[in-house]
């Protein structure tokens, strides 16, 4: 099987996940143990970690509306594991 790689601008991945608009994509790294992609995110609605402190694994919940053109739109919860 072939293989091949692919980058993806930050803005790509915050417009494909729909987040919010005051929340920054800073780092992403693959997680091996998730089997994931991390990001690391920067924005008001997460907590404040001191200089040299682990970033906090953030539990991320989205719920989806219908708009009336069928366009669906992603509502973001961010809770601290």
């Amino acid at each position: 099987m072939g293989k091949g790689r692919l980058l993806v601008s930050p803005q790509l991945i915050h417009q494909a996940l729909q987040l919010p608009e005051d929340v920054q994509i800073k780092g992403a790294y693959w997680d091996f143990n998730f089997q994931a992609l991390q990001l690391v995110l920067h924005g008001p609605q997460f907590p404040e970690v001191n200089p040299g402190s682990e970033i906090p694994l953030m539990r991320a919940e989205a719920s989806t509306e219908m708009e009336i053109e069928e366009v669906r739109k992603i509502k973001w919860s961010f809770k601290p594991e």
